[in-house]
């Protein structure tokens, strides 16, 4: 009879694949499914299948909101005022783009990124951005 060292009862920490360059992460409340503030993977689906990035919509910042490219939604920055900061994120549950919201992190001083709040392995809603 063999015994493996390597064996656990636990679950896998969820954030062992954040790197230094995450800041921040959403996750999928289903699923464990995470991504940064970029929209990318960081972690796959507790299911043991992958996903993809998370949906990225176009979008502009101008003196005081952010337009998104495509809809008719503007976000003004003082309504979001971690936003008018670099490294900033909020969320949105009434942009309806496509029906779940959206994620948005403030890049640099000209760049927002705008995410769809829909995961990309079963299509849950994710929760907010948190800090890692």
């Amino acid at each position: 009879m063999m015994i493996s060292l390597f064996q656990s009862c636990g679950k896998p920490d969820p954030l062992s694949s954040i790197g230094d360059e995450t800041l921040y992460f959403a996750e999928c409340p289903w699923h464990g499914a995470q991504f940064d503030q970029d929209g990318n993977v960081v972690r796959n689906p507790d299911t043991g299948e992958s996903t993809t990035p998370l949906t990225k919509y176009p979008a502009s910042l101008s003196d005081n909101a952010i337009i998104i490219t495509g809809s008719d939604e503007t976000v003004l920055l003082s309504d979001h005022p971690a936003l008018q900061e670099v490294g900033g994120v909020s969320s949105l549950s009434t942009i309806d783009i496509d029906g779940s919201g959206v994620l948005l992190y403030r890049k640099s001083e000209t760049e927002i990124l705008v995410f769809s709040r829909t995961c990309t392995h079963q299509g849950d809603i994710l929760r907010e951005f948190q800090e890692v």
